[in-house]
């Protein structure tokens, strides 16, 4: 017997309402069933993102990974996937996985360049890597090639490294950051 009270639209905005005002626990409660009662309606990817959300506000890394992976799989077509793609990385990387983190900002970058999630991402893919020495940073940038800031970080690495052959290799990719960057005169004088 369908009843009003259990519609899909009366559970979302009771569920909202519950979200704003920080009762996650009501609020998941009421999404979770929004999924079971209606998980092809088009109430079901606002529920999808909004369970992901509570449980990344809750810091439950594992379980919003998957909630968020979940919204992207089941809904490819929803508002909510550049979002979504953007969270998955904070959780790869708040699990220890930098190299998912990055790969799913890099995704959000690549699939929605226009997005201002895209835009984010980038921003997260320029910060240096945890306990990334700076060598290892311009050399991220290189490859990403941001070769301006990469040559910054390679002329100190080549003034301040105590390894001759760090020195070296920074001096080299310093010169080669301007041949990047078709600065013929600065990369011959470099080299």
């Amino acid at each position: 017997l369908y009843r009003r009270a259990r519609s899909p639209e009366r559970l979302k905005q009771q569920a909202e309402s519950a979200y704003t005002k920080g009762d996650f626990e009501k609020a998941s409660r009421g999404f979770r069933q929004i999924l079971l009662i209606a998980p092809h309606s088009s109430y079901a990817d606002d529920a999808n993102y909004f369970q992901a959300l509570i449980f990344w506000r809750q810091k439950e890394h594992a379980k919003a990974l998957a909630s968020f992976r979940r919204l992207v799989a089941n809904y490819p077509d929803s508002i909510f996937v550049p979002e979504s793609l953007y969270h998955v990385g904070l959780c790869e990387a708040a699990l220890g996985r930098q190299d998912a983190a990055q790969m799913a900002w890099q995704q959000v970058r690549k699939e929605f360049p226009g997005e201002v999630w895209a835009a984010y991402a980038a921003d997260r893919l320029e910060e240096p890597l945890p306990n990334q020495s700076t060598y290892q940073v311009a050399m991220d940038l290189f490859n990403r090639e941001s070769f301006g800031d990469a040559a910054d970080l390679f002329t100190k690495v080549h003034h301040s490294a105590s390894d001759l052959a760090r020195r070296r290799n920074a001096a080299y990719f310093h010169a080669v950051c301007y041949y990047k960057m078709k600065n013929w005169q600065t990369c011959l004088e470099q080299f």
